[in-house]
């Protein structure tokens, strides 16, 4: 889960790329964006997610949550909301 220089400098991560930053599933991906309201990817014109660098800053806090410190989904919703 490192994000080389190269990729921080993108505006936009198609949802293929955030999967594979974070080495998961794309589900698991659009799963978190209906869970967690800090996940705001934009639409383009087919529909498609476009998620910013600070969508990428909130995925990596939710993937620590969840899969690195064990928290429910439940369990990282509230601890997200009292950061």
């Amino acid at each position: 889960m490192s994000l080389n220089n190269k990729s921080t400098e993108k505006l936009f991560y198609k949802i293929s790329e955030v999967a594979e930053i974070f080495d998961i599933n794309i589900s698991a991906v659009r799963f978190w964006e209906k869970e967690f309201d800090i996940l705001k990817p934009k639409k383009n014109k087919k529909g498609n997610r476009l998620f910013t660098p600070k969508d990428i800053e909130n995925i990596k806090i939710i993937h620590y949550l969840l899969k690195e410190q064990g928290f429910t989904v439940e369990g990282a919703k509230k601890k997200i909301k009292r950061k």
